[in-house]
């Protein structure tokens, strides 16, 4: 229910309300110390990406090999770890594990010879794919997110550009005017709301989060123009956590309407069961980011890091665990990532 991205700061902070959020009601703020813990990879594979998680503590992502000299990377293996270990690893190179649902489904999809992509589920034991219905014309396809009721939303390649597309129940079906130069899907909701961050016309110049509604309404997050970018990164509780102009965490309501903004965040970028907020803020006065948590717009905990910044990927339903990725480049996303987990016991 989680993806994405990982693509991708340490004060008390106060959200700047542009309207009211439909949100969880939030938990009181643990109260206790917050621990790192680098999750395993395996020994030929020493860095890896979380792409997402549940509310069991099951998380998937992808390991690889470095490659330092023109900081790139070998082929990804999709992985799956619980309980602070690695359980599972896809069966071929190529194989990458996006999302996964409570029921632990896990989705991403699998490269062929000829290098095309092809939507697959996973088994979370041993990691062996199953095809995704596809149209025989569609190029490349993918899996993104999964929710509790198991739609699957991702992209398929045909007629020269991306589509976002949902599979229900054996069948498919494509998203009205999803049609982009580019599609990077993110979530769909137990409602069955699908987030994804599309380019709009060329014209205007935008890349900007969309919801479609599970009846296939399309709501454009409010705040895109010419010059704004928003980049979002989850959708849960009615509530879309983004960026704008990739310099202010912001939350916006799945209608696409502005919710608030948060002083100080520069992306929340994960969402909680009860609705605390995870992702990044920067303090202007140590000039330094660190990743937090948010409960309310305020800062309820600053998580410890063993790197220049680290990206919130999943929150646990408590509130007391956090998973994420460390980066060794202030922008996020690098050739070397440590997954980690976080917990506050």
């Amino acid at each position: 229910m989680f993806t994405g991205a990982g693509r991708a700061l340490a004060a008390a902070l106060l959200v700047t309300s542009i309207a009211t959020v439909v949100a969880p009601t939030a938990s009181a703020a643990p109260v206790c110390v917050w621990t790192r813990s680098a999750l395993p990879t395996p020994a030929d594979r020493t860095a890896a990406d979380i792409t997402g998680g549940n509310d069991s503590g099951v998380l998937v992502g992808n390991t690889y090999q470095p490659n330092f000299i023109n900081s790139g990377h070998g082929p990804l293996y999709g992985a799956v770890w619980s309980g602070g270990k690695l359980v599972a690893s896809a069966a071929t190179a190529g194989a990458q594990f996006l999302g996964i649902n409570n029921a632990g489904t896990v989705v991403g999809y699998t490269i062929d010879a000829a290098g095309h992509s092809h939507a697959a589920t996973f088994d979370a034991s041993t990691g062996a794919a199953t095809a995704l219905p596809v149209d025989p014309t569609w190029l490349n396809t993918d899996a993104d997110a999964i929710n509790t009721a198991g739609d699957i939303a991702g992209t398929a390649e045909f007629g020269g550009s991306p589509h976002v597309v949902v599979w229900h129940a054996g069948s498919y079906k494509v998203l009205p005017q999803s049609t982009s130069r580019l599609d990077l899907v993110h979530s769909i909701d137990d409602q069955g709301r699908v987030l994804a961050d599309i380019a709009l016309p060329v014209t205007q110049n935008e890349l900007t989060g969309v919801v479609w509604d599970a009846n296939g309404t399309r709501h454009v997050l409010a705040g895109a123009n010419g010059t704004t970018w928003n980049t979002t990164y989850a959708l849960r509780g009615g509530v879309v956590a983004g960026s704008a102009r990739d310099a202010q965490a912001t939350l916006w309501k799945a209608d696409g309407s502005l919710g608030s903004k948060i002083a100080g965040g520069t992306a929340a970028t994960a969402i909680g069961a009860t609705g605390t907020v995870g992702g990044q803020a920067y303090d202007t006065v140590s000039q330094k980011y660190s990743t937090v948590l948010w409960q309310g717009g305020a800062v309820v905990a600053t998580l410890p890091i063993n790197s220049v910044t680290a990206g919130v990927v999943a929150i646990g339903p408590d509130d007391h665990t956090a998973a994420g990725n460390e980066y060794v480049r202030t922008w996020g996303g690098g050739h070397a990532d440590t997954p980690v987990t976080w917990s506050c016991m």
